[in-house]
């Protein structure tokens, strides 16, 4: 069955309406529901690779899937067999994957990359705790819905605990540059394993490259089994430290070194979320008096005089000195007059300091991963990315909303700088 005659074909109950690719064992089709209406994904063992092995890994990949319900993975709906061909039905994706997202845009933002990896972190710590190794975790298997969905797909080399023995000897499973070095060196792929491929995840997304590229075959199999890659931050000088510091213990050479399990990763995760989420302080304030570098003050009063002085000069001295006491005591005396007209609130004239010194600034109120509606002090002003101008210590309550996820409450006390507030909403569980 080739791929022209298939489309405008049913599969049981489901209309074939476009193709929309090929991968290793299979081709991908969108159908429709010819009842219901659904749109799906289908996805065919093609006729070049129908061997007993890849049918039973085939198999093997609608076993796993049919067993998981994860709001960060794809569901499977069914397995069909048309003309004995096997073939899966799943759940369709508007969108793009990460792969495609990276490649347009390059490195992404470290908030908005952090999000896809907590995302896709919560779908392995759920496959993992079910015994579950995906074996294939790489950036084309990570789609973006046009909601902002993060899922993740294609259990096709996935190894449960019932999965017969399906490599071959001496053959690579999986994305040659997602492998870790115990993987090139003929080890087994364990959880470790998918926490290695995860650690190349995300330096791929904040730096728009892959960490071990190289010429040859035999020169990038050199870099992954010594685990050598440059750091993150060489590309992308942005990237915190916090976030470096997951990518290099999820890229350790040694599987233990590495972190032991998908949760123990996504406590990390979720710190370095929290810290990307805080509003960022204000810069200190300098209250010391600006002084040029090794510049010294010299007091003339105690400095050493060299040489005799005259009396005209000892006369000069003494009245330079009268005068300079006298200036300080006025600035004393109005400095006082002052502080107690701003103390006191009110009176013809009185201004306060602030209102001297500081105009309207501006707010900038933003939400990670697409818009938001946002609500100050429980009214709708618009939404996300928003700004409007307030005074100083100005304080609002405000509420983002997104369909489908927890709201976001916070409170803004309007500062001289750093009014500029990015927040992460939680997906509604």
């Amino acid at each position: 069955m080739s791929r022209t005659n298939l489309v405008n074909t049913s599969i049981g109950e489901y209309r074939v309406v476009d193709f929309l690719g090929a991968g290793g064992m299979g081709e991908v089709y969108r159908a429709v529901h010819s009842k219901i209406g659904r749109v799906v994904a289908v996805k065919l063992l093609t006729q070049t690779v129908r061997n007993a092995t890849f049918v039973e890994r085939f198999l093997n990949e609608a076993r796993i899937q049919a067993n998981l319900n994860h709001p960060n993975i794809v569901t499977l709906y069914d397995f069909l067999e048309v003309n004995g061909q096997p073939c899966i039905v799943m759940e369709y994706i508007e969108g793009q994957s990460l792969d495609e997202l990276i490649h347009a845009r390059g490195a992404l933002s470290v908030p908005e990359a952090i999000r896809i990896f907590q995302s896709t972190v919560e779908a392995m710590e759920y496959v993992h705790v079910r015994g579950i190794v995906h074996r294939d975790i790489k950036s084309n298997n990570i789609r973006i819905s046009n909601a902002g969905e993060v899922k993740l797909l294609d259990f096709g080399i996935a190894k449960s605990g019932e999965t017969p023995q399906l490599t071959m000897t001496g053959a690579f499973i999986g994305t040659l540059q997602y492998l870790s070095p115990e993987q090139i060196t003929g080890g087994v792929a364990d959880f470790r394993s998918d926490i290695w491929a995860l650690g190349v995840l995300l330096y791929e997304m904040v730096t728009g490259k892959l960490p071990f590229e190289a010429v040859t075959l035999g020169e990038l199999c050199q870099k992954i089994a010594k685990a050598s890659h440059p750091s993150p931050a060489s590309f992308n000088a942005v990237v915190p430290r916090e976030v470096e510091a997951i990518i290099n213990r999820c890229l350790k050479k040694k599987a233990q070194d590495r972190y032991s399990s998908a949760s123990e990763l996504l406590q990390d995760v979720r710190r370095a979320v929290a810290s990307l989420s805080a509003p960022l302080p204000p810069p200190p304030r300098i209250s010391a008096p600006y002084q040029m570098p090794n510049q010294k003050y010299v007091n003339p009063q105690t400095a050493p005089v060299h040489g005799a002085s005259t009396v005209a000069e000892k006369k000069s001295k003494m009245s330079m000195i009268l005068v300079a006491v006298a200036v300080a005591a006025l600035i004393v005396v109005g400095a006082v007059l002052v502080i107690m007209n701003l103390s006191s609130g009110s009176g013809g004239g009185n201004v306060n300091r602030s209102q001297m010194t500081q105009g309207p600034k501006t707010v900038k109120i933003d939400a990670v991963g697409g818009m938001a509606e946002v609500y100050i002090n429980n009214e709708k002003v618009g939404t996300t990315p928003y700004q409007f101008q307030a005074k100083v210590k100005d304080q609002f309550n405000v509420t983002l909303k997104r369909e489908g996820f927890d709201d976001k409450q916070f409170k803004i006390s309007v500062s001289d700088t750093g009014n500029e507030y990015m927040y992460m909403l939680e997906r509604r569980r």
